[in-house]
């Protein structure tokens, strides 16, 4: 027969044993849950950062309309600035500068080609206009060659 003292220690351990059990059970969905906050917020980010870039390439898109118009008025792109820019789109604002995510600089103006960048607010965006041909890129670009790769 065993002695009390061995009933009492294994007592001991077999409570030690489902303690941890219980303690287990109550931090495991707790850390599950926060796993999935995190994963909820990476996504929103990336959503965030999608509708910024869709933004961005919408206003490429209404710049090189408008940059168009122009050259169908002018059979040139000189003169072609922040001023006569505005002209035909007054909701964009133009600059020469360095592209921001609310304005558009216009870039590389020869009589047959302009390029149009903006920022997203993390990476940039160009539209090149080139001898009729479109084409787009994420480049700081400030040539129409620069300008290529597609969003």
């Amino acid at each position: 027969m065993r002695a009390r003292s061995d009933l009492g220690a294994t007592s001991f351990w077999l409570l030690l044993i489902l303690a941890l059990v219980a303690g287990a059970l109550v931090v495991v969905p707790f850390a599950v849950a926060g796993h999935q906050e995190a994963t909820h917020a990476q996504e929103a980010i990336a959503q965030i950062d999608r509708a910024r870039d869709l933004s961005a390439q919408a206003t490429l898109q209404t710049a090189v309309r408008g940059a168009s118009a122009y050259f169908a008025e002018n059979a040139t792109f000189d003169g072609f600035d922040p001023q006569a820019a505005s002209q035909f789109d007054p909701s964009i604002r133009y600059t020469t500068g360095a592209p921001t995510a609310s304005m558009v600089s216009i870039r590389g103006v020869t009589p047959t080609s302009v390029v149009l960048v903006t920022s997203n607010g993390s990476a940039h965006l160009c539209a090149a206009v080139n001898a009729g041909v479109v084409s787009f890129g994420r480049a700081d670009a400030a040539t129409a060659a620069a300008c290529t790769g597609g969003w």
